[in-house]
């Protein structure tokens, strides 16, 4: 940011100077006045009543336009009523003067030279600065503002979609599973008596296009939901427990590998819990590693599997929540595969024993009161699954060091009423394009508490480069199969997506 104020302020100084290198003294004196009107420096007191750190806030200087604001926005609610900025001007300027509207009444004004620590309302809208040279011949207005979140930004919206390609139209829905193989999506559906199955594939997440697949399940039972997806190939379950592998045409072939369940994906092989007579143990396909199984780690109705790839490590990270064990109980702990090993990785579980949760890799965002700058964090963000008594969990967790801590996720990430209750489902991450709107343009989302509904866009601030963002990705996470609390199979697709990265990226 100090990189684009010095830019500006060679763009602005320069073509003064430019100009005064080719004309007579009354020019030069003019660049020299010119100057003598430039804010160099703005920023807010601290005001722990208002919000801790406020003097970190960081305001841009936009010499050409006069713009001065702050490109992060305060988060949602801060009160800028009463708050004390403190200007740099050039030392020969003979007025600093700041003007605020005060609706219904005459705009109110503060000599900042003799009342420097007077507070200003930032609350009506923009603040006028004057600054006058000290001969008075030169004069510049500066328009300030104090941008303020016109939202909760770190809200979790959630959208239903139905119909169309991306719910089958069944009447008799059973199962729905879902993967992901290498770029392309894949639902499969069933019917309650297994005589009809369709399955969809997809570039973008089913929100726009899809395509049907041909699939022949006729030489066995699949079992549906455990569709899983490699990075080049996609396997499912029969009901005896072989592992059928796609094949372009439509035909499954048999793998010659039995497992029990399958845990998901880890590269190239899908990996799952096997009781043969060896006993129990952990093994992929098609490697045909086998692992042995730790004490207490779940062998069936675990979450999907979610990987993380580290800078610094040698292999990626699989981590898989909840789940049933041999011995019947449920687990809270959250299991990692680095491989070559499995182990409990949790330090902090979740506070309920958990089968069927619902896992997906979503980055977050920290905003530091050093900066008031925000963060994004890679993430696990955890919701739904059964607890032993049937019943439904509606709680959000997430962790942000690969499954060790498990906290509660924010009140506006929890799940609205109007959201119903899920476990079992399949969550894909998945950017869709957003472009600019006027701020008037809304997008619809669930009213969470003390979050208008529609609410999706910040106060618009003016772009420092030099060709404006007008379309970004916007991450959400989709959710595909599951079952409702009831039991039912869910023939919808559902999407929550952080209001924050709707917003227009600062630049």
């Amino acid at each position: 940011m100090l990189k684009n104020l010095f830019i500006a302020s060679i763009i602005g100084f320069g073509a003064l100077a430019f100009h005064s290198c080719n004309s007579d003294s009354d020019s030069q004196y003019t660049y020299e006045e010119s100057s003598a009107v430039a804010v160099t420096a703005f920023s807010l007191n601290d005001n722990k009543k208002v919000l801790d750190s406020l003097s970190n806030v960081f305001f841009s200087i936009d010499l050409v336009s006069a713009n001065i604001f702050n490109a992060d926005s305060l988060p949602y609610g801060t009160n800028v009523s009463r708050l004390v900025p403190s200007i740099t001007a050039s030392s020969g300027a003979s007025l600093v003067q700041l003007e605020f509207p005060r609706p219904g009444k005459s705009d109110s004004i503060v000599n900042y030279l003799t009342n420097s620590t007077d507070s200003i309302d930032f609350s009506n809208g923009p603040v006028k600065l004057r600054v006058r040279s000290q001969s008075g011949a030169v004069e510049r207005v500066y328009t300030v503002k104090v941008n303020v979140h016109a939202v909760k930004p770190d809200s979790l919206c959630w959208k239903e979609f139905t119909g169309g390609n991306i719910a089958w139209q069944h009447p008799t829905l059973a199962a729905r599973g879902a993967a992901r193989c290498g770029d392309t999506f894949y639902v499969l559906s069933a019917a309650d008596n297994g005589s009809a199955y369709e399955m969809l594939s997809s570039t973008d997440a089913f929100t726009e296009n899809s395509a049907s697949v041909a699939a022949d399940f006729s030489s066995f039972t699949p079992d549906v939901e455990s569709l899983t997806g490699t990075d080049n190939a996609l396997y499912i379950l029969a009901s005896d427990g072989r592992l059928m592998k796609y094949a372009t045409g439509g035909s499954w072939s048999d793998t010659g590998s039995r497992f029990h369940a399958l845990y998901g994906a880890y590269g190239n092989e899908v990996l799952g819990s096997v009781n043969d007579e060896s006993g129990w143990h952990i093994k992929a396909y098609p490697s045909g590693k086998t692992y042995s199984l730790p004490a207490g780690c779940p062998v069936e109705a675990t979450s999907q599997l979610c990987l993380y790839t580290l800078p610094m490590a040698e292999a990626p990270m699989a981590v898989m929540l909840g789940g049933r064990t041999v011995e019947g109980s449920l687990s809270a702990e959250a299991w990692g595969f680095d491989g070559s090993t499995w182990a409990m990785i949790s330090t902090k579980t979740i506070p309920d024993a958990l089968e069927d949760v619902v896992l997906a890799d979503y980055d977050l965002f920290n905003v530091p009161s050093s900066t008031w700058s925000p963060v994004k964090f890679p993430a696990l963000v955890a919701f739904g699954g059964r607890r032993a008594n049937g019943s439904v969990n509606r709680t959000v967790y997430y962790t942000y060091d690969l499954g060790m801590t498990w906290r509660k996720a924010p009140e506006l990430m929890q799940l609205p009423s109007d959201v119903p209750s899920f476990y079992g489902n399949r969550a894909f991450v998945f950017a869709t394009t957003s472009k600019a709107k006027s701020r008037s343009s809304m997008l619809s989302c669930f009213n969470v508490k003390g979050l208008p509904a529609g609410a999706m866009e910040i106060m618009p601030v003016r772009s420092r480069a030099s060709e404006p963002i007008t379309e970004w990705e916007v991450p959400a996470i989709y959710f595909f199969g599951g079952r409702y609390a009831s039991g039912d199979a869910i023939p919808a697709t559902w999407r929550a997506r952080l209001i924050r990265y709707t917003f227009k990226p600062v630049q």
